[in-house]
């Protein structure tokens, strides 16, 4: 399946990624991705010094625990890929909701790890769908209630995301637009394969 493979067949390493913005302002973010003690993906950030956790159960991809900041593409990868189910049409939508505190600022972050137990999850409504290109395989995401957006995340927090998918390179590119219609636009330009 080719969903599948694109989710499931990438190699430890180092995956170096160019994220550009307006204005030709550029920069570099450096993941590593390995394995857990639970046979999981394990991402992590040399930028940022984030993390992310990644894996497949019953036919569903799951994004999970990430720790971290908005501003790296960890917070991206995490709202972008939250849950995949492995189908097969293109036609397909479905929706979920992701955490909307790493898109806030730094006392927000604070008072929302503080006080969600009790007040219950910010959370930011998305919907997904399959896009198959010839290229590869991609999963489009995008906010599907703005209104609904908690207060201190408007801005910070990502309006679409397109994540393209390569069965060989895992992650290719991740395009998307934020709250103040800031756009990025990230690419895999080297991978370096971690050799045990």
């Amino acid at each position: 399946h080719r969903l599948g493979d694109a989710l499931s067949g990438w190699i430890p390493g180092d995956y170096r990624y160019c994220i550009t913005a307006e204005g030709n302002h550029s920069w570099e973010e450096t993941l590593v991705l390995d394995f857990d003690d639970l046979g999981r993906f394990s991402l992590r950030s040399k930028r940022h010094g984030g993390q992310l956790t990644m894996f497949i159960s019953e036919g569903v991809f799951y994004a999970t625990d990430f720790v971290g900041k908005g501003n790296s593409l960890l917070a991206v990868l995490a709202t972008g890929l939250a849950r995949v189910p492995f189908i097969g049409g293109t036609d397909i939508v479905w929706h979920d909701t992701v955490s909307a505190v790493p898109f806030m600022k730094a006392p927000l972050r604070w008072a929302h790890d503080t006080l969600d137990p009790f007040l219950g999850p910010a959370v930011l409504p998305y919907e997904y769908r399959l896009v198959n290109e010839l290229t590869g395989t991609a999963i489009r995401c995008k906010l599907a209630d703005a209104a609904h957006v908690p207060a201190g995340a408007s801005h910070q927090a990502p309006q679409e995301i397109m994540t393209k998918l390569h069965e060989r390179s895992g992650i290719s590119s991740i395009n998307l637009r934020f709250g103040n219609d800031r756009l990025w636009a990230a690419e895999c330009v080297h991978h370096e394969p971690r050799i045990r």
